[in-house]
């Protein structure tokens, strides 16, 4: 449903970014667009963040034709230093940071990860239960965040 280098809208905040920035309604027309794999411009990325960057938010409108024709979902996803998914405004999992629902802005990894890929390794990959999919995909537009 979503491929490595589709567009995506991102912004690198300097303060607080409303809750709602997960949900299918928010407005991220004054964002920047970028293609999938976004990094420090080490040589691996097709979209280069600032030095210094803390965070990115970025998100990805995709649509489905019949949620009920879905047999499996897996979210793959290789990334460094941490990373808090969410579909539709709910979290679908998260690795290497701690804080309880959405993190600030500013909040760093709780560890340091590399990506995996380049090195000839495996992205992080997660299955979500069908029952999830079900329940909370839609069939049309779904954002993924």
């Amino acid at each position: 449903m979503v491929n490595e280098n589709d567009n995506w809208n991102y912004t690198v905040p300097s303060s607080a970014v409303s809750t709602n920035w997960v949900t299918l309604g928010f407005n991220d027309s004054g964002w920047s667009t970028g293609p999938g794999g976004f990094g420090m411009g080490d040589g691996d990325d097709n979209t280069s963040l600032p030095g210094g960057t803390i965070s990115v938010y970025q998100r990805i409108i995709f649509s489905i034709t019949d949620v009920a024709a879905i047999e499996k979902v897996i979210f793959n996803i290789d990334y460094d230093d941490a990373f808090v998914a969410y579909i539709n405004g709910i979290e679908i999992c998260r690795a290497d940071i701690s804080s309880v629902d959405q993190p600030p802005f500013d909040q760093v990894a709780d560890n340091l990860h590399e990506a995996q890929l380049y090195q000839g390794g495996y992205p992080f990959q997660q299955q979500l239960d069908l029952t999830w999919v079900i329940d909370n995909l839609t069939t049309g537009m779904n954002v993924l965040c």
